[in-house]
């Protein structure tokens, strides 16, 4: 079977200066728990639609905001991920560092992880852990970076805090956000000194480049098809990406139902083909998952008619955003 990873990244999210940032209820309402008028479809949504399904969900939890927020925040979204037998892992956005009263370090808070020296993202890296597992987190053994603003530096910082395995590598972001060196991989674990480097699985959409694995990014379609894909290529693992906000419209005033669609789609489909996925969690990842040379990640290829679809899904979405 192939082993997938949905991973969901949680996070209240940093505005300078506007009233989702300064609100702090209503960040979370928004951005957590998904809040809007004809019900909420963030986090508790997602934990449920994972019940019906029997999925195993990833969640990656920021927690830089508690240092700026407090923690109560922090530990109603822990205990709600780990009550429904789900699994929290930590993701750092530095941003949060801009709402202290004095510069953490002796200077202005950097807008990525790898705006920060090797020494201080150890440092970051520790205090985000101290955070999570003081909000009552277990088991906590994977980070991702905010942005996927990740260096090798990061890597470093990961194991010296005594974490096994990195989700920061998304090659849609690489050269960019993404500065990843060692062990650079598209789509396939790989290890890099004593951690396990697990990259967002991204697909190529000739002529349009590659796409990430991400629910805001692609149609049911296309996901459902990579995972086939990726199934019979005998890829060690595949990596989703989704935010616990992803199914709200830009704006956070409403649930986008294409995305909603899409959504339940994707987790009724995993669900109801069990004997070739299996929903894992990072301690489903081991050594047995590393870079295969039998496994061909170059048949994650979308066929342009299918591009195409999403395409106009994607035109329809914007169109509701605008009409809302």
């Amino acid at each position: 079977m192939l082993k997938v990873l949905f991973t969901v990244d949680t996070e209240l999210q940093f505005r300078s200066g506007t009233g989702r940032d300064t609100d702090v209820a209503a960040n979370y309402s928004a951005n957590v728990l998904g809040e809007t008028p004809e019900g909420a479809f963030g986090l508790d949504y997602q934990l449920r639609m994972f019940r019906e399904q029997a999925i195993k969900g990833i969640f990656f939890v920021e927690a830089l905001h508690a240092h700026a927020l407090g923690n109560a925040l922090l530990a109603s979204t822990v205990g709600a991920i780990q009550d429904a037998n789900q699994e929290v892992q930590l993701h750092l956005h530095v941003e949060w560092l801009r709402r202290l009263d004095a510069p953490l370090f002796g200077k202005p808070a950097g807008a990525y992880l790898n705006d920060y020296s090797p020494q201080e993202q150890r440092q970051l890296v520790a205090m985000g852990l101290k955070l999570l597992r003081e909000a009552g987190a277990q088991d906590v053994c994977a980070f991702r970076a905010g942005s996927f603003a990740a260096d090798d530096a990061t890597l470093e910082a990961v194991e010296e805090n005594g974490l096994r395995y990195d989700s920061s590598y998304n090659a849609v972001h690489g050269g960019r956000e993404c500065r990843i060196e060692r062990g650079r991989a598209t789509a396939l674990p790989v290890r890099v000194g004593q951690v396990v480097e697990v990259p967002v699985t991204v697909f190529r959409t000739p002529p349009f480049g590659v796409r990430p694995a991400a629910v805001c990014a692609c149609s049911f379609a296309e996901m459902r098809n990579m995972l086939n894909k990726a199934h019979d290529a005998q890829l060690p693992c595949f990596v989703i990406l989704c935010h616990s906000f992803e199914l709200l419209t830009n704006n956070r005033k409403r649930a986008n139902p294409i995305v909603v669609r899409r959504f339940e789609n994707l987790c009724r489909y995993l669900g109801e083909n069990r004997d070739r996925f299996q929903t894992v969690g990072f301690d489903g990842v081991g050594d047995t998952e590393l870079r295969d040379a039998s496994a061909d990640e170059s048949r994650l290829v979308s066929s342009p008619l299918t591009t195409v679809s999403r395409m106009l899904q994607q035109a329809a979405g914007r169109y509701y955003e605008w009409r809302t």
